[in-house]
């Protein structure tokens, strides 16, 4: 596994049609040939090759935050979009457990 676990936050630069995009925010979802696949989420649902692309570890720069640093509404959406596109199983558990310790930390908070 490289160094940017399933569901690691990441800056990475998109291509489109041959040319780099500006940096935006994707998460990890795995890798696939030694590459790290990336799913830029603020794009809509998972699709390969538009919102889902393999990078060299050398491409990306890792974020502090975390997935449990987003709100619950923001996880559930992440967890539904996920489930609509075709990402490695254990990404979408990697989004459900942040998910639910997310819950934990609010009810915590509340209480």
């Amino acid at each position: 596994m490289s160094s940017f676990p399933i569901g690691s936050l990441v800056m990475a630069r998109r291509w489109v049609r041959g040319h780099q995009e500006r940096p935006r925010k994707a998460i990890v979802t795995g890798t696939l040939a030694g590459d790290v696949v990336v799913w830029f989420y603020t794009l809509g649902d998972p699709e390969i090759g538009e919102s889902v692309q393999a990078f060299p570890a050398g491409a990306l720069t890792a974020l502090e935050e975390r997935l449990e640093d987003r709100s619950a509404r923001a996880l559930l959406s992440l967890e539904r979009a996920a489930s609509r596109g075709r990402l490695p199983e254990g990404f979408q558990s990697t989004v459900h457990g942040a998910l639910v310790r997310r819950r934990r930390i609010d009810r915590a908070a509340e209480g």
